[in-house]
C-alpha cells in the first residue's frame, strides 16, 4: 500500500436502527465524502472459516458480567 493510504473507523451507538444521518456532525462536503457501512456481527458468512472462534462468536457468547447475549437471529 502506498504510504497516503488511511482507513479511518469512527463508531457512536446511537439509541435507534441507524436511522439517523450525520450523527457526528460533520459539515457537508466532509458528509458527501463519507461511506456507512451496515455491518451485522451476528453473520457468520462474513467471516472466513480460518478466522471463525466460537468463543469469540456472538450468536454463542454470554457476558458472565452483565448476563447479555447469546445475540439470537432477531437481535438487531
Amino acid at each position: 500500500m502506498k504510504e497516503n493510504f488511511l482507513i479511518k473507523i469512527e463508531t457512536w451507538h446511537k439509541p435507534d436502527m441507524g436511522q439517523q444521518d450525520n450523527v457526528h456532525g460533520l459539515d457537508p462536503d466532509t458528509w458527501k465524502k463519507v461511506d456507512v457501512v451496515y455491518i451485522d456481527i451476528a453473520d457468520r458468512s462474513q467471516v472466513e472459516p480460518k478466522d471463525y472462534k466460537p468463543e469469540e462468536d456472538p450468536t454463542k457468547f454470554k457476558s458472565v458480567k452483565t448476563g447479555r447475549g447469546p445475540l439470537g437471529p432477531d437481535w438487531k
